[in-house]
This record gives C-alpha cells, sequence and structure tokens, in this order.
C-alpha cells in the first residue's frame, strides 16, 4: 500500500507508554530513495523538541486514528539529541544523502526538453518505508494535472538549484496515464504508467529479493 508523506504529517507517534508527539518531516537517503528517519516535535510546545526516529522502530500505522506506535520509551525520545535546525540536514548526521522531505516540496521539475511544474508530495511504501514516486504538480504548464514519477527515471537532482531532472520528454509525461490523489493507486495502474514510460515496475524484483532471503 502506498501512502502520500505529506498526508503523514503530523500524525501521533505512540511511545510504549505514552504519546511522544507529532510527525514535522521525513528524512530520507537520496541515493537509495527511502525515508531513513520520522522527524517528531516531542513534548508540548511552543517551542518543541525535535527529534530523530528511524521507521525500524515503527509497528503497525493505525492508519484510521493517525497514529504510529513506536517500540520507545518516552524516556528514550526524551534523552534522544535534538536536531540542529541551523545546519544542512546531510551535514548532521555525517550522512551527505540525508534529506529534508519539507525541503525538497516545491523544487522545480524539468523534463529532458524543458520544465513541467514542482514536487507536489512523494507516494511512500508502507511496509518498507520506500519512496516509489514523487508526485509532480504540473499545474502551471497542463493545467489542472498531477502526474507521479518513480525516482529511477530521474536523471539527477541539482541541490543548490532547487531542480529535480528528468530523463523523460516533456510529451512523454503529458501522455502518462493521469493520477489522481483521491482515489488510492492500485497495481494495475502502476504498471501501465511503467508501461506507458517504456520500463519495468518494481515489484517483480523485490519479488526475487524477499524470496531469495527467505531461503538464507
Amino acid at each position: 500500500m502506498l501512502r502520500s508523506m505529506k498526508d503523514m504529517e503530523g500524525y501521533t507517534i505512540g511511545a510504549v507508554d505514552g504519546i511522544v508527539g507529532r510527525v514535522r518531516d521525513f528524512y530520507f537517503d537520496d541515493a537509495a530513495w527511502v525515508i531513513r528517519y520520522l522527524v517528531v516535535g516531542a513534548g508540548e510546545g511552543p517551542p518543541q523538541r525535535k527529534v530523530l526516529i528511524s521507521p525500524i522502530s515503527i509497528g503497525r500505522p493505525n492508519w484510521s486514528e493517525k497514529i504510529l506506535p513506536t517500540s520507545l520509551t518516552m524516556d528514550q525520545v526524551k534523552n534522544s539529541p535534538d536536531i540542529d535546525t541551523d545546519k544542512p540536514v546531510s551535514g548532521q548526521h555525517d550522512d551527505p544523502h540525508l534529506r529534508s522531505g519539507n525541503a525538497v516540496m516545491r523544487y522545480y521539475v524539468h523534463a529532458s526538453d524543458g520544465d513541467i511544474g514542482h514536487v507536489q508530495g512523494f507516494l511512500v511504501e508502507e511496509a518498507s518505508w520506500a519512496i516509489r514516486y514523487i508526485i509532480v504538480n504540473t499545474s502551471n504548464w497542463w493545467l489542472g494535472h498531477q502526474v507521479i514519477i518513480a525516482p529511477e527515471w530521474i536523471d539527477e537532482v541539482d541541490w543548490p538549484e532547487s531542480k529535480v531532472l528528468l530523463t523523460l520528454s516533456r510529451q512523454a509525461v503529458q501522455d502518462s496515464p493521469p493520477y489522481d490523489p483521491a482515489v488510492p493507486l492500485n497495481r494495475e495502474q502502476e504498471a501501465s504508467i511503467f508501461t506507458h514510460y517504456g520500463h519495468d515496475g518494481y515489484w517483480p524484483r523485490e519479488t526475487k529479493l524477499a524470496e531469495a532471503q527467505s531461503r538464507l
């Protein structure tokens, strides 16, 4: 199941012995395109301490109640180091690939032959926390439309210039299957998008990897 990263902002983080705080941002690895940390505003505020919680500690989410339960205690969260918000994310944890999801929102998106819009959000797989798609708002170029782009179709991200550069043409993006954020994306729709761009889906690879790991 794919979830909107933006929709998960504000979700409650539950410790084993109480409520910790709420999700304020997500830090992701820009090489692997997977969420490494949830940024949580802990305690009563303002001001609130912002701490990092790994998705590894997140249990089965309660989507209807918008709660992400963790295996941590309130003391473990309380004693964790604060985030230095005055430093770039990539410089805070000796990880040059760590990026803020909120910071990437509204990055300009450029096709191989011109601009097409800006980053509207991300679709994240709830089991693996992998970013499967970026949501691109094309309203300034193609009125009223949103499209989704897989990270593997990104040529590069120009972080200093806040630009996402694609390997796709503007026409290919315009002709792609429509994306409706109000309708959950199913596998058939995903397959049609990959077929449109002439690529294989990610799920056969992941199935083979899971089968290989199960035999170890």
